[in-house]
């Protein structure tokens, strides 16, 4: 399509080689780039916003599988119940 729109000229007339080219370029180029770079930002920022609204409403652990879950528990169990420190008598 760009290339037929580069030898574009007025409507009711015959297209001719390369009438309208840095124009074409510069269009589809310009299109091309910021149509995709705006599409995908706004795909992935709705795919992101949706995965953190459901990981909220869910708590978080809700996504995890049986054994990832019980490996997070493990982990707060094992943060919670540490040893306290020995003191030393201080030396003379």
């Amino acid at each position: 399509m760009m290339f037929e729109a580069k030898n574009g000229t007025e409507v009711g007339y015959i297209p001719m080689f390369n009438v309208k080219l840095t124009f074409a370029y510069s269009y589809f180029v310009f299109w091309i780039v910021m149509g995709n770079m705006f599409i995908l930002n706004l795909f992935v920022g709705v795919i992101i916003d949706n995965f953190n609204m459901i990981k909220e409403e869910l708590g978080g652990i809700k996504l995890l599988s049986a054994e990832q879950r019980t490996w997070v528990e493990i982990q707060k169990l094992f943060l919670k119940n540490t040893p306290e420190p020995l003191l030393k008598p201080p030396e003379d």
